[in-house]
């Protein structure tokens, strides 16, 4: 476990790095209510891609996905192909068995 958390601690700071922007977790109900499939404790990896489509990076032999994310209003999207920055990245991490371990989506806003 601490492998996947320093993978995702330098997959923060890259972003951090490369588009200029400051990261954060996301906390609004309002924008996470299009996730809410994620919530079930069981759901698989099979599931998650059928919804979202592949994700644009995949790290730790793939147990550790990442996402592009845009949004227009209320409107949510994924952004296929890999390095393309949205205004959200989704992080999934999964278990041995394929199933959702857990999920962080994460703000790029812009700095000033």
């Amino acid at each position: 476990m601490p492998r996947a958390a320093s993978v995702l601690a330098a997959l923060m700071s890259s972003m951090l790095a490369a588009c200029s922007t400051t990261v954060g977790p996301v906390s609004d109900p309002k924008e996470l209510q299009w996730l809410e499939f994620l919530q079930a404790s069981t759901v698989s990896r099979q599931e998650i891609e059928r919804r979202m489509g592949l994700p644009g990076a995949a790290y730790e032999n793939g147990r550790v996905v990442t996402y592009c994310v845009g949004r227009l209003g209320d409107q949510f999207w994924v952004i296929p192909g890999v390095g393309k920055c949205g205004d959200y990245t989704l992080v999934v991490v999964y278990r041995m068995d394929d199933t959702l371990d857990r999920w962080s989506l994460v703000s790029r806003a812009r700095s000033q």
